[in-house]
């Protein structure tokens, strides 16, 4: 059955003969072999029949030269837009202002980092276990100074 998958792709392009000729040897085998893509090979035949009785305009000579022109005509429109010239000295800035962001996060990261080593020590020494501490100072104009004590005030506040 799995063989049927690849086999089965391959009947349109067997009609049409667009297969080589190993590979539409093989395709006839399988089909003499294999009733459910005999079956499917019948059906493709009678449709070949219906698609051929509609009538349909043949296409003009220069179809493809004009779609082809159309196209490479739409992709240099499109390509003028998508990368404009840009002179040297705006790349320098643009490089230059990046290159400050990154240095900029940098130094941020790294004051950051050591003021966070400096929460919890008290004058370079170790707090002890059975000290409170609170490393926000920030909260010290909040009822009783904590964190536990604005987060009570507003749930309180918000009954």
């Amino acid at each position: 059955m799995w063989s049927c998958v690849r086999y089965r792709s391959r009947l349109g392009p067997y009609l049409d003969g667009e297969l080589n000729e190993r590979q539409r040897k093989a395709v006839a085998a399988h089909v003499a072999k294999c009733a459910p893509c005999r079956t499917a090979l019948e059906e493709m035949r009678g449709l070949e029949s219906i698609l051929h009785s509609f009538n349909i305009p043949a296409e003009p000579p220069d179809l493809t030269t004009r779609i082809l022109s159309a196209a490479r005509a739409r992709h240099q429109t499109t390509a003028i837009r998508l990368k404009p010239h840009r002179p040297r000295n705006e790349l320098l800035w643009d490089w230059a202002l990046k290159s400050a962001t990154v240095a900029a996060l940098l130094i941020g990261i790294v004051t950051g980092s050591f003021l966070g080593w400096r929460v919890g020590r008290d004058e370079g020494r170790s707090v002890r276990a059975d000290q409170e501490v609170y490393a926000l100072d920030a909260f010290s104009g909040t009822p009783n100074g904590s964190i536990e004590a604005v987060t009570l005030a507003l749930l309180e506040g918000a009954k």
